[in-house]
Order: C-alpha cells, then structure tokens, then sequence
C-alpha cells in the first residue's frame, strides 16, 4: 500500500499533461489553406515546377524548377492532389519581365506534386497575412 502513492506522485505530472494534450490545452497548429479558400479559376493559372533532384548542400530537401516563366508578379506554391490542393506555407517567390528568367526552389523531399499559382487567386484577408517581403 505504501507504494501506491509514490507511484501515483511519479505519474500524476505526466497523466496532468496528457491530459492536457487530450483536451487542446496546448496551441494547436493553425489550420492549412486548402483549395476550397482559393479563388474560382485557380485551377487553370497554377504552373507545374519539375523535381530535379535532392539538394548537394541540403539531402532532406529536393530543388525544383519552374522553366518557362509565367507572367510577372508574386506566386505561392500549392501541393496538388487531384483537383485538390493545399498552400505550402512560406514558399513565395516573385517573377520579373525576363522571359527566360528560371526559379528554383528548395521543398523538403517527398514534397509530391508542386505547382506554382498566383497570389490574385487567394482571398484578399489571406494575401494580407503573406510577408511582402521577397527576397528573389
């Protein structure tokens, strides 16, 4: 019997954090920016990038180009899935007036199908919350 309450001392700090995580104590992580927020056409104005392998300095993350360079402005990268996709959270990049201007870009490996759309087709609130600064 003695036993009883050390174990219960021993385990009571770890059941009070489990039990927090359990009942969302703890922050979640925010919730992805799919499809279903972008706006109508986004389908037809995404440009595939092509995996051209993993990274020389970096193995955990692939380099993908964009070749033929779409129009000039701002672009986000999205994650398809069919017709469905979801916003890659911090990848943006910017395109110039060069027509034979290439983008590069770092994804963690295993990344799937990447494409590049612009940022027009997401809601004005989600394009407020994008850092404006770019460095490319």
């Amino acid at each position: 019997m003695a036993f009883r309450p050390m174990l219960f001392r021993a385990v009571s700090p770890f059941a009070v954090v489990l039990a927090c995580a359990a009942g969302g104590a703890f922050a979640d992580a925010p919730a992805p920016i799919t499809s279903d927020q972008f706006l109508p056409g986004w389908q037809d104005q995404t440009r595939p990038l092509f995996w051209r392998g993993p990274s020389h300095r970096d193995p955990s993350r692939d380099v993908w180009t964009l070749d033929n360079a779409p129009r000039p402005g701002r672009y986000v990268l999205v994650q398809r899935q069919g017709n469905l996709a979801q916003l890659l959270p911090g990848h943006q990049f910017r395109v110039g007036s060069d027509p034979f201007e290439k983008v590069h870009v770092l994804l963690p490996s295993g990344s799937g199908e990447v494409e590049a759309m612009p940022v027009e087709y997401l809601p004005k609130a989600l394009r407020d919350t994008l850092a404006t600064d770019i460095t490319r």
